[in-house]
Formats: C-alpha cells, structure tokens, sequence
C-alpha cells in the first residue's frame, strides 16, 4: 500500500493581506490546507476592504468564487446525513420537518447513490456574482437568505456572519 503524506498545515491567521492572497491564488496551495472558503482573520477582511477600491471588479469577483459554495459535497456531510436520518426514523414533529428539507432530500439522494449521483447536497450560490456590480444588495440579501436556510448544516464559521 502506498503511503500518503500528511497535508502541511498552514496558520494563516496571522499572515499579512498580500501573503494571504498570493496563496490563495498559487496553484501550489492545492496540496497545503489552510483557510481558504472566508478571511481566516477580522484583520485582514478588515485590510481587504480597506483596499477594495484599488482591486479591479474581476479581482473581486475571483475571490468570491473562493468563498461562495459551488454545487458540491462538504466533508460534513456523511456526519450530517446520519444525524437527519436518526431524525427522521423518529415519530415527532421533527421527523416531518426533516423529510421535507429540500436538503434533506438532495442529501439522502447524494449518499444513497455513494456520490455517483447528478445531485450534490449543496447546490452552488456562485450564480450570485451575475448580480455583481450592479445589484450589489440583491447578491448579499440572497447570500443571507442562503446561510439562513443551510445554516443548521454549514460549518460553524461560516454561520458568524448571521
């Protein structure tokens, strides 16, 4: 058997604001994990848009297809799926709200066909960006109304911002 080697971890929190960015964007950081789906840090989000106005419109947009989720499968979702399904096999008021989860069903549909499927439990918001620049309040309403409706099931870090 093969031996794999560990993924390097990086600390990202406490990098500055251009470090961060050239790592984001290095075809390197493919193998290296780090915070990578939101600013690992209030400092450089803070820094970030403190600079915003310098950054082209296509800089923007590239990171925000950095941190908003496209149609996938995240590493919760195995846990996620056994907890929904110990629900639902119970007779409450819970059962009936978790089977008519729209999540729940594109989620049961993702682990029952073991990932083969066309479904993916997250559908993407990336699709969001087409309002950008010029509904700039409809892309970040739409944002909230999506955490909002998937908060239960997204990461915690990502929730903070509710």
């Amino acid at each position: 058997m093969e031996k794999t080697e560990e993924p390097i971890v990086i600390d990202t929190e406490n990098m500055p604001l251009g470090d961060w960015l050239s790592l984001l964007f290095s075809p390197e950081s493919k193998n290296l994990l780090f915070v990578d789906y939101m600013f690992p840090s209030d400092t450089i989000c803070d820094a970030y848009l403190e600079s915003i106005s310098t950054r082209s419109e296509e800089d923007v947009k590239r990171l925000l297809r950095k941190f908003l989720i496209p149609s996938c499968t995240l590493g919760t979702d195995k846990l996620t799926a056994s907890q929904l399904v110990r629900y639902a096999g119970e007779d409450s008021d819970i059962s009936s709200k978790v089977k008519s989860w729209e999540f729940f069903r594109r989620l049961a549909i993702y682990m029952l066909s073991k990932g083969e499927g066309a479904v993916q439990p997250w559908e993407g918001i990336t699709w969001i960006l087409d309002l950008l620049p010029g509904q700039p309040r409809y892309a970040i309403n739409t944002l909230y109304a999506y955490i909002q409706a998937h908060a239960q099931f997204l990461p915690g870090s990502v929730t903070k911002f509710l």
